[in-house]
């Protein structure tokens, strides 16, 4: 699916472009890398205190998630820092 969810469109343009720059399942380092404010490490402590992306998952070794989610997850940040 190389649409993304309404609920993507639904945030803005900016979401929509970062939605299509992840994979389907991005690791911590390739969410760290696309939003450079969180280290793989903080997004690990933020599982950890209920406060990361949702839908966590371990593929191959490595915590992935879903990429709505986590665009979805970021889009919430933002407004509790706006």
């Amino acid at each position: 699916m190389n649409t993304p969810p309404v609920e993507i469109f639904a945030l803005g343009d900016d979401y929509v472009r970062l939605w299509n720059e992840f994979t389907i399942f991005p690791t911590r380092e390739e969410v760290s890398q696309k939003i450079k404010i969180y280290k793989p490490r903080t997004l690990a402590n933020m599982y950890c205190q209920g406060r990361g992306p949702d839908g966590r998952m371990t593929v191959g070794g490595k915590v992935c998630y879903p990429r709505d989610q986590v665009v979805i997850w970021f889009a919430a940040q933002v407004d509790k820092a706006a």
